[in-house]
């Protein structure tokens, strides 16, 4: 069952970028490389755009705009000229958005979106879905991806003022020493590839079932998913016995309770932040509440008190209430609210004595594909059309929702043609990633530009839609190759 087999993976990928990013190795790796670098700002708009390209390969782009907005600062401070420094704060987060969506494209664990693909063809019952994997995925994936990050390169270029970093000013300290970091990094790619080559037995050898839906292969990856959710939230990291690995379990089981009241709680002062509500310091009912919940639990077994919610739990690899706190929360509620009114503006106009949606939106895109009738035959110019299609919607409108909206149409379409409904499918996921122009089209898009002051819609509008153009264009000419393998 490649659903589950997939999701395992999404999983399992989220919860390596979280032991990665909090033992700073992504860092380890970008600091090698301005180490050996020259301190030319032009060289470093490649390596931040390099730099998230390959993180967003294995980690979801919008963990790795998070994850590398530090740098970004970092590197900023090392600009003296304010002038400059005012220039480059648009260049460097547009190279940081770029790498991050173009690496969101070219593998399953790249994009949440990936996965809503991926749930899609498996419930439509897709010919051909067997095929998608997270071996499949990368092979197409990367090929596709470095296509669009040397035309995205390229847009950057034009107009790039000369000016060199002073060095002096960077913290390339490296907490903890290498040889740790070498360490993660081998426990990251140990776990790649064995998620790597258990996919690529999938793709190869289909096995049979051996228990109701699901075969060997199904079931070592559950199996291994239970094992590393142990060894992440559970195993003691530093005391190694079973009272500290209880003592990780109700810690861990705690904050899997209070998820929702916290994300209430931190989303409501995040938005007060922002509006100058408040100066964000003062703690509210809701954090007194629980602390002290949680202080009465602790307390029970443990005749101790835990001080600060937020302090990290050092004795396990992924410490449960760091990966809460740290959720860019207002990024979160202000993506719901754009999902929200883009779903409010397809139901305007929707008749209540139908089953289905068929409002003013979608009624109009389903008039638009009717134009498509005539060019149904010609794969080229299907593909081309509901490639832009799915770009230009995602500027408007959340790439989630583009993609829910379109499928169905899609799938109409492709069965009036002769275009494979799969590569069609594929290349509008793929299509709604590469949404370059405006903060709502995708998750990276609204954290990135949120991030910084000072960043210019208008360069992020008129860098993106060149973008766009470039990016439509190769992704329907690479899949329209693909559906003739």
């Amino acid at each position: 069952m490649n659903l589950l087999q997939n999701a395992v993976i999404v999983v399992i990928s989220f919860l390596l970028s979280r032991i990665i990013i909090d033992s700073d190795t992504h860092h380890y790796f970008v600091h090698s490389f301005l180490r050996r670098s020259r301190p030319n700002i032009s060289s470093l708009v490649s390596g931040i755009l390099i730099s998230s390209y390959f993180l967003s390969l294995f980690f979801t782009n919008t963990v790795v705009v998070l994850s590398m907005l530090p740098v970004v600062k970092m590197l900023l401070e090392g600009i003296a000229d304010k002038s400059l420094k005012k220039y480059y704060t648009t260049h460097f987060i547009l190279a940081l958005i770029y790498g991050a969506n173009i690496g969101g494209m070219g593998s399953l664990t790249g994009s949440s979106l990936n996965f809503v693909f991926v749930s899609f063809i498996e419930i439509s019952k897709i010919p051909g879905r067997e095929n998608i994997t997270f071996f499949t995925w990368i092979l197409i994936g990367v090929p596709a991806t470095l296509i669009l990050l040397f035309l995205a390169r390229l847009i950057l270029k034009p107009g790039e003022k000369k000016g060199l970093m002073d060095m002096a000013l960077l913290d390339l300290s490296l907490k903890p020493e290498p040889s740790a970091h070498k360490k993660y990094t081998i426990f990251f790619a140990g776990n790649i590839l064995l998620l790597f080559l258990l996919t690529f037995l999938q793709f190869f050898f289909r096995p049979p079932n051996i228990w109701s839906h699901f075969n060997i292969i199904d079931l070592s990856l559950f199996c291994y998913l239970m094992i590393f959710l142990f060894f992440v939230f559970i195993f003691p990291r530093r005391k190694k016995n079973a009272a500290a690995a209880f003592d990780n379990l109700i810690f861990f089981l705690f904050f899997l309770v209070f998820f929702p009241l916290i994300f209430i709680n931190e989303s409501w002062k995040e938005i007060r932040l922002r509006f100058h509500m408040t100066s964000g310091k003062k703690k509210t009912g809701l954090d007194v509440f629980i602390q002290k919940t949680f202080n009465r639990f602790w307390n029970i077994p443990f005749q101790k008190g835990w001080t600060d919610l937020k302090r990290k739990n050092v004795n396990v690899f992924v410490s449960a209430n760091k990966l809460i706190y740290d959720l860019p929360f207002f990024g979160l509620v202000f993506m719901g609210f754009v999902v929200v009114i883009a779903y409010g503006i397809i139901k305007l106009g929707d008749n209540p004595a139908t089953a289905g949606i068929d409002g003013y939106v979608v009624g109009l895109l389903k008039k638009a594909s009717s134009l498509l009738t005539p060019y149904q035959q010609d794969g080229f110019l299907f593909l081309l059309v509901v490639v832009f299609l799915s770009i230009f919607l995602t500027e408007l409108i959340n790439n989630t929702t583009v993609i829910l909206i379109t499928f169905p149409l899609i799938l109409t379409m492709a069965a009036g043609s002769n275009a494979n409904p799969l590569i069609s499918l594929f290349a509008v996921t793929i299509a709604s990633s590469g949404a370059f122009m405006t903060p709502i089209a995708t998750s990276a898009n609204a954290v990135g530009f949120a991030s910084l002051p000072g960043v210019s819609l208008k360069k992020m509008m008129a860098r993106g839609l060149i973008l766009n153009l470039a990016g439509g264009i190769w992704i329907t000419l690479f899949f329209l190759f693909l559906g003739y393998l």
